[in-house]
């Protein structure tokens, strides 16, 4: 059923539903905008197409790049969520095409990017553990979650951070080998998490419960020390 079908069946209670899941979900902003405020600032984008927000993305890496290269400090950026258009507005980093273009044109090693499994994942056409092991000297913060799929273009969290589409485990190993190489380690953050008991009484943002990562977090720490104790990393 198409969305304007659907929506004409929704009480205002449902729409309401819809709508607060829709703004309050957006990127970039902590504020809860109203769909007069999300319009207004959507129009400050038009004109810009996709050849457009690419060159202005790459022309503010590489203004802020000496800055970076002369203090030593480690940008990443964080993949496009969802990696595809929404709104009408284009993606610019959603695939390992779109990496490997912004490493050609910002060829500072400060310049980096932020491995999303969850961002990645959201495309059945990304391979997270190939974009990794690609991009490896170019990671500096990684947010490690998985995605089960019903079919394409339709899924949901993962109930355990290790079971999924993104193949945790070799992930895992890879990340691994790269802080060996490196001798040091690489920022890792649980992200997203099912909302516990715990967390019934918190004001929680969606996705960022307590206990939820908690859970994550842990299940990720014992993969890492099982995968040290058996591949003796």
């Amino acid at each position: 059923m198409c969305a304007k079908k659907l929506w004409t069946k929704y009480a205002p209670k449902e729409r309401m539903r819809v709508q607060k899941s829709i703004l309050t979900g957006l990127p970039g902003t902590v504020d809860d905008l109203t769909p007069a405020q999300f319009l207004k600032e959507l129009k400050t984008y038009a004109g810009i197409d996709d050849a457009k927000l690419r060159a202005n993305l790459y022309a503010f890496l590489n203004d802020i790049t000496p800055t970076l290269d002369k203090y030593g400090v480690d940008m990443c950026i964080h993949p496009d969520d969802p990696p595809h258009p929404i709104f009408g507005l284009p993606r610019v980093l959603s695939t390992a095409a779109d990496i490997r273009q912004m490493v050609r044109e910002c060829p500072s090693k400060h310049v980096g990017l932020t491995l999303c499994t969850g961002s990645l994942g959201a495309s059945l056409k990304n391979d997270e553990v190939a974009i990794f092991k690609e991009f490896a000297k170019r990671v500096f913060f990684c947010h490690f979650r998985n995605l089960e799929y019903e079919e394409d273009g339709v899924f949901h969290e993962s109930q355990c951070h290790l079971v999924g589409k993104t193949d945790l485990p070799e992930l895992m190993l890879a990340f691994l080998k790269e802080e060996k190489r490196r001798g040091e380690g690489i920022v890792v953050r649980p992200d997203h998490g099912r909302l516990m008991e715990i967390d019934t009484k918190r004001n929680c943002y969606c996705g960022y419960s307590y206990g939820g990562r908690v859970i994550g977090l842990a299940e990720l720490r014992g993969l890492e020390i099982g995968l040290k104790a058996f591949c003796k990393i």
